[in-house]
């Protein structure tokens, strides 16, 4: 036991003296706003696509444009808004339905090729409004929810839909805002009032969960470890277990918690949570003991919200705020390692998403209309 002990504090006292650094390896300009980012089935690529429709795919070893999908090849009419991996090298792309354009079509490309494999869309049963979320399921399939208040599964394989869930057999009665991937194989789903669990491999409702009070509205889900689910709430976070449907956890202010708005949530390492707000702090939970472990304040340095959050790993979380700062926490000795603005080449207004992908470069996206490559070292 001694030994274990004198390893875990040798261990902490190294990464303490390891210096992060960032390096800013590239900009891309995609030429459009409200960018989504997707990371795929190749750890050296990057997937884009914003407002215009356009996807554009990036080789992140040089920042070089590979593929510039659009209507002129079959890609969407209208603003693309969700962006999910497949297998086998393919994309699934879906588009924002409404106004005077109505494309509420998917669209699967062949990211080997560039190639436009299979569009989903009305005539062949598909969404009547906007693609809200899109996630990859077993056995080659793929989950669709949409602002038509339907969750569909598609086979990817050849094309097919496999089957519609709506109103009629459990299915939600308002717009499907995400859907995520459980640890067994099960889909999550989730309005503004409702969280519904679906077994796939049986085409049936499992359970569902409705919020009892505008203050446990769902904001946004996160798949855990150990069965359990995060969901992010106005001002507070509950923990699931997606065994049973029940609330294992429930993060308050008399917890700790957020005063404001809570805009996203991280799953860590090492069973820990990281969520942020409004209220300028970035506050990491203790899933295991069911408490706050610390906050980090932003208000001190910035007096920025925080937007974003991504686990960098080896105990790092990467944070972007509105003001377009990037900034690396060591989440293991609770303390700011980096803080990264645009005198430093970071971004010129809110960054607002983070990605890591497999190859180690973390990526930025901003309302600045630019995306970041970053490698990080220490």
């Amino acid at each position: 036991m001694q030994k274990f002990a004198l390893l875990i504090t040798l261990f902490t006292f190294i990464h303490s003296t390891l210096t992060l650094k960032l390096s800013l390896k590239s900009t891309l300009n995609p030429e459009f706003s409200d960018i989504k980012l997707c990371k795929v089935f190749d750890e050296n690529l990057l997937v884009s696509a914003g407002e215009t429709g356009t996807i554009k795919v990036w080789d992140t070893n040089n920042g070089r444009l590979l593929y510039n999908l659009d209507k002129s090849n079959g890609g969407h009419l209208s603003r693309v808004v969700s962006l999910a991996s497949l297998e086998n090298g393919y994309l699934a792309t879906g588009s924002f339905g409404y106004y005077a354009v109505r494309d509420t079509s998917i669209k699967i490309w062949d990211l080997t090729n560039g190639k436009l494999k299979f569009t989903f869309d009305q005539p062949k049963g598909g969404h009547t409004y906007t693609i809200t979320s899109l996630v990859q399921l077993e056995n080659g399939f793929l989950a669709s929810g949409s602002q038509d208040k339907s969750i569909k599964v598609w086979d990817v394989t050849n094309g097919i839909l496999k089957f519609t869930f709506d109103s009629t057999n459990g299915g939600h009665d308002e717009t499907i805002d995400s859907l995520a991937l459980l640890e067994n194989g099960y889909l999550a789903s989730h309005s503004l009032k409702h969280l519904k669990i679906w077994d796939i491999q049986n085409a049936k409702l499992k359970f569902s969960v409705q919020a009892t009070s505008q203050s446990s509205y769902i904001y946004s889900i996160v798949a855990l470890n150990d069965g359990l689910l995060a969901t992010r709430l106005f001002y507070d976070i509950n923990i699931y277990d997606m065994t049973n449907g029940v609330i294992k956890y429930h993060f308050e202010d008399v917890d700790g918690g957020h005063l404001e708005y809570v805009s996203s949530i991280a799953a860590l390492e090492n069973d820990l949570l990281a969520s942020c707000s409004y209220d300028y702090t970035i506050k990491i939970w203790d899933l295991a003991n069911d408490k706050l472990k610390f906050t980090f304040d932003n208000g001190v340095q910035n007096k920025s919200a925080t937007n974003s959050l991504v686990s960098i790993g080896n105990g790092y979380l990467a944070s972007g705020t509105s003001k377009g700062i990037l900034q690396i926490w060591d989440v293991t000795n609770k303390k700011l390692v980096l803080n990264v603005d645009q005198s430093q080449g970071s971004h010129s207004d809110s960054i607002d998403s983070l990605i890591l992908l497999d190859n180690g470069l973390l990526v930025s996206s901003s309302s600045d209309n630019t995306i970041k490559l970053w490698s990080i070292s220490e």
